[in-house]
């Protein structure tokens, strides 16, 4: 049976993306049959069908096999408590497909998919804790749904209903997540052609490939969810050699400048800076990588001259990102952030961060900001009386988490998106 697995495993894969309806239908079924049988290694299956299910795609081709994977996985649901590494990437899964399924027409399905997140959420948070600081992140996009709002309250207030051993909110931040829950969001093909793109294409050369991939993925207004997917996945999984840094192959920061460029939606555009921002606040030298934060800070440096708005706009998302994330956490994000300044111009990632402060494309009220970030003092930063962010003159707010004992709900903020005719 190993080798039925592997052939179908590698079908699933390669194939299935090109496959007509009636046999994506099957190759589901197939798969609901062995697990009844108990076959090893079936779980590699269920692997593999999750990532056939990328986000902001909503035509009947994907919704099918999402629904009926969600039956597969409702149906079987004791086996699937009995596979740790599998209920996390369920659960990443279908939090990343929730906020697609938002409209009343996918009423059925996305009322499924919270029952089946939420359920495992609070029965075995311990397995869905691996995934780490990005479980936090995809619980703020559907906070507003009531299941994951008693989550939140509870992952805030009272840790320990989730999980005896857990914490707290600080100790999942300080989680880095694992490379295979964010390369399961994206189907093989579009792994293969970001690998392509940031290993293989010349400086130059790369306007062609960026406008047959967005003719391919982003061809709908909802499509555009995807990008946030993609920003992950080339700050945390790909990781150029050495030999392709220096040479003059496409760098990641052009291609997340150029992703930021589609996002034409506030919540979209709020999300993506983020995705691409989202280990600054918790970033810890000694277990974090440089590469993740990486092409954040170069995309704001290397659009300083050329695009200072770009570049502006990201400084501010940063600036915010310390105090409104999350309130209680304020010296985390604070240390966090500037670390990862430290480490950036240590490594010489950038020459130097006085390049944006002492940069005439910028704002002195933002410049202002940063040396703020830079000199302030742990206990600066220590309750909710600091504010350095003037809100009133910002261009943006960031999508916050505002959490508070007399709340029923968290709340949600929203961005203007950045747009720009061209990459970066």
């Amino acid at each position: 049976m190993g080798l039925i697995i592997r052939e179908l495993e590698m079908i699933i894969m390669e194939k299935m993306q090109f496959m007509k309806e009636s046999p994506r239908i099957q190759i589901v079924w197939l798969t609901r049959e062995l697990i009844a049988l108990n076959v090893v290694d079936a779980e590699r299956l269920c692997f593999a069908l999750l990532k056939q299910t990328p986000c902001g795609d909503t035509s009947e081709r994907n919704i099918i096999v999402i629904e009926h994977l969600l039956h597969l996985l409702l149906d079987f649901r004791s086996w699937v408590e009995s596979q740790p590494a599998l209920i996390g990437s369920v659960v990443y899964t279908y939090l990343s497909l929730i906020p697609d399924h938002m409209s009343a027409s996918f009423s059925s399905l996305r009322d499924e998919e919270v029952s089946l997140c939420a359920s495992l959420l609070h029965g075995k948070f311990c397995d869905c804790m691996l995934i780490g600081r990005d479980l936090v992140r995809l619980l703020q996009n559907v906070a507003r749904i009531p299941q994951f709002t008693d989550i939140w309250k509870d992952l805030i207030f009272n840790p320990q209903s989730l999980y005896p051993q857990f914490n707290g909110l600080e100790e999942l931040l300080c989680i880095h997540t694992p490379r295979r829950f964010i390369a399961g969001r994206l189907t093989s093909d579009m792994e293969t052609k970001l690998n392509f793109l940031t290993s293989k294409v010349k400086f130059g050369l790369h306007k062609r490939y960026q406008l047959w991939f967005q003719l391919k993925y982003f061809s709908t207004p909802e499509s555009q969810s995807l990008v946030v997917d993609i920003i992950r996945y080339l700050c945390c999984v790909v990781h150029p050699t050495n030999e392709i840094l220096c040479s003059d192959v496409v760098p990641r920061w052009l291609l997340i400048g150029w992703l930021l460029s589609l996002c034409t939606y506030g919540v979209i555009s709020a999300n993506a800076k983020l995705a691409l921002f989202f280990d600054w606040p918790f970033y810890n030298k000694e277990t974090d990588n440089i590469m993740n934060v990486e092409p954040g800070i170069l995309v704001m440096y290397h659009s300083l001259r050329t695009y200072p708005h770009i570049t502006s706009t990201l400084l501010e998302f940063i600036c915010s990102l310390q105090y409104q994330y999350c309130s209680e956490l304020t010296l985390l994000c604070n240390k966090g952030i500037k670390s990862v300044i430290e480490d950036v111009t240590a490594k010489q990632v950038i020459p130097s961060f006085d390049s944006f402060i002492e940069s005439s494309c910028l704002d002195e009220n933002l410049k202002q900001q940063l040396s703020a970030l830079l000199s302030t003092t742990d206990a600066s930063v220590k309750g909710d009386s600091v504010n350095i962010v003037d809100d009133a003159n910002m261009d943006v707010e960031i999508t916050s988490i505002e959490v508070k004992e007399n709340m029923d709900v968290i709340d949600l903020g929203d961005q203007t998106s950045i747009k720009d005719e061209g990459s970066c």
